[in-house]
């Protein structure tokens, strides 16, 4: 069998966005932000799917999971992600509501450890630093990893307030060691032997850590690192109110070294 031979890939074209969604063997992996329901409901149409996940709870992955419920099927999500959404989808940013839409409040169920269609097995892995409940689904046989947004590009500029780069490295680390065959992106689509790709980014990011660290260890407080590093901002931090900020990888690691450290005093 061909690398993803079964595997269908749509692409969503949404305001400013563009996502992908896949079925394989009657499986439904994410489904899209609310300005494509429309492609989301010819999907639907078309292919029947008998169960859906997600990969994580953001608008361009879980934004028509009320269109799945209203069609039978409760899609699955990792408890943190359920979390997040158990009062219905948490206040947006500006840049957010404008881009993404605003989803509707929706029904989800927890992923559990295998997930398991007709023809196929898949491991669920937790692989979090994108988002809370971020995880992926691996296909042992067919060496297909549905990463979700773990893997958006090798080049990382800037971080989202919420991501974290020690859970990345670690979720890197996690991946590093699968045979892959594909890799499905829900931005860039597939990428078939991606090893390279995902040794660039492990390389990229652990770089940037161990730098941060480095500095650190010499007793360089937030603004020198950041002036050292030549962290200007440009204009996506102003254009998402600070969410995407080159500063955050610096605080992403500080703030992970000092909880350490007060574990270990503890």
């Amino acid at each position: 069998m061909e690398p993803g031979e079964g595997v269908r890939q749509v692409r969503l074209h949404g305001r400013t966005d563009r996502s992908c969604v896949y079925v394989v063997d009657g499986l439904l992996i994410d489904c899209g932000p609310p300005p494509c329901r429309r492609a989301m409901k010819r999907l639907l149409d078309e292919e029947k799917p008998e169960q859906a996940a997600l990969t994580h709870y953001h608008e361009q992955h879980s934004g028509n999971a009320d269109l799945l419920n209203a069609r039978g099927l409760v899609p699955f999500l990792h408890p943190d992600g359920i979390e997040v959404l158990k009062n219905g989808f948490p206040p947006q940013l500006l840049y957010r509501r404008l881009l993404y839409g605003r989803p509707a409040a929706a029904r989800f169920q927890p992923l559990p450890e295998v997930l398991r269609t007709p023809r196929h097995t898949f491991q669920v892995l937790s692989l979090p630093g994108h988002c809370p409940g971020h995880a992926g689904l691996y296909e042992p046989d067919r060496q297909w990893l549905f990463a979700g947004d773990l893997y958006t590009g090798t080049l990382i500029t800037s971080m989202k307030e919420e991501e974290d780069l020690e859970e990345l490295i670690a979720s890197y680390k996690k991946i590093r060691s699968l045979p892959i065959r594909v890799l499905y992106c829900s931005h860039i689509g597939s990428i078939t032997d991606p090893h390279y790709l995902i040794e660039n980014k492990w390389y990229n990011l652990t770089s940037i850590r161990d730098t941060i660290v480095g500095m650190k260890n010499r007793r360089m407080k937030f603004g020198q690192i950041k002036r050292a590093m030549r962290m200007k901002e440009g204009w996506r931090y102003y254009l998402t109110q600070g969410d995407f900020a080159k500063s955050h990888f610096i605080t992403s690691v500080l703030e992970h070294r000092e909880e350490d450290a007060g574990r270990r005093e503890g």
